[in-house]
């Protein structure tokens, strides 16, 4: 049976040499939480920041001396879509929109459709505003979401058909920072700071050493048979949202029997004089040096506490009790592997650093030459344990 489907464009605004764009089709009736998953894996996002949706009159295209850079005109806002957390709620953002909701509350037809729900609020003078999607509000990473048709699919599934540029990863620092990244790669004569920014890079990417900013993923990737529903599973269970896969159930009706942790209550730990971005040195010392030693019959538990952290976002996490020493947390990783040394192996990692959280998983990357095996899905969640904070400075 034919599914009516939306086919879009997204494309990164600023990014250029290429234009880092994604082209799929998905099912209309999904909610904008479901668009927003779908970029965020075909972008290769991590989904690990705070996104937004607006309608909005075309927005001028940007200048070459203002691109990349965050724009502080006034905007005006037709329609808001926020992640529909209680914070988004209370929040002033989006106050002087015609509607205001929460992206689980409010399909694509109710906005693409002629005769959607939303279309009017969404609307000026007739004309239907241009969607923008951002995300990660320190980075900056705006995407303009175009509707190229309306269609059919054979079944609920979500159909990439094409893929133009590499991602950007994770904290590059927004589009300027993305393009230094892709200068260190093409140059052939780079200078220390551009060799810091490849191994940066190589180190933060699921790939490591075969990482290339220069090379997109290709369109059978993106289309694997499972892929995206694995990735939607583990990203659902790493943020803390619900996901069921026939999209059948209320997301309230998930009902969590563990009790709830007063943040309130947790103590805090002290916010440093200043923050510095710039790269530090290498941490050179002995594995004895860096070894946490503990004596015998000592629960971590015992050790570590929780309290919220010293960011400038506090987050709970299990701090090192012993305030003498410099703050250490404490991550419980592990990973696994099933039918190891067979076709059918499957193998996947996790990691639990929030005591007010549920834990994040992930299934083990396939790496050409490098067998999915448990004790590589146990390094690679070391790897993503390490990653939880950020180094340089």
């Amino acid at each position: 049976m034919a599914v009516p489907a939306y086919t879009f464009k997204v494309e990164l605004i600023g990014s250029r040499n290429p234009p880092i764009s994604r082209t799929f089709t998905i099912p209309s009736s999904w909610t904008f939480y479901r668009l927003n998953t779908a970029i965020q894996y075909t972008f290769g996002w991590q989904y690990c920041h705070l996104h937004q949706w607006t309608f909005e009159p075309r927005r001028r295209p940007p200048t070459r001396q203002n691109r990349g850079l965050i724009s502080l005109d006034h905007r005006e806002t037709l329609l808001a879509i926020h992640m529909g957390t209680d914070e988004d709620e209370d929040d002033d953002w989006g106050a002087t929109a015609r509607a205001r909701l929460g992206e689980k509350e409010i399909r694509m037809c109710d906005v693409w459709n002629e005769r959607g729900m939303y279309r009017a609020a969404a609307s000026k003078d007739g004309r239907l505003g241009s969607c923008y999607y951002l995300y990660d509000f320190g980075d900056h990473w705006d995407h303009e979401v175009t509707l190229v048709e309306s269609t059919n699919l054979p079944s609920r599934k979500l159909k990439v058909i094409a893929a133009e540029g590499a991602g950007p990863l994770e904290d590059a620092g927004g589009i300027r920072g993305w393009d230094e990244v892709k200068r260190a790669f093409a140059s052939t004569n780079p200078s220390r700071e551009m060799n810091d920014k490849k191994e940066w890079a190589r180190m933060i990417s699921p790939l490591g050493e075969a990482y290339d900013p220069r090379v997109a993923p290709t369109i059978d990737q993106l289309n694997t048979p499972g892929e995206y529903e694995d990735w939607l599973l583990n990203a659902a269970q790493g943020s803390g949202d619900f996901y069921d896969p026939d999209e059948d159930e209320d997301p309230e009706d998930e009902i969590d029997e563990r009790p709830a942790l007063d943040i309130g209550s947790l103590p805090q730990m002290p916010l440093p004089v200043s923050f510095s971005m710039n790269f530090g040195p290498r941490i050179l010392c002995t594995p004895a040096e860096r070894r946490f030693v503990t004596h015998d019959g000592t629960h971590p538990l015992d050790l570590f506490t929780p309290a919220l952290n010293a960011c400038t976002i506090r987050a709970p996490r299990f701090v090192h009790t012993d305030n003498t020493h410099m703050a250490s947390v404490l991550i419980f990783i592990d990973g696994v592997a099933i039918n190891e040394n067979t076709a059918d192996v499957r193998a996947g990692y996790g990691l639990y650093i929030d005591p007010a959280g549920r834990g994040i998983a992930s299934p083990l990357e396939n790496v050409p030459g490098h067998a999915r095996t448990a004790n590589r899905a146990e390094l690679r969640a070391a790897v993503a344990a390490l990653k939880a904070r950020f180094w340089p400075g």
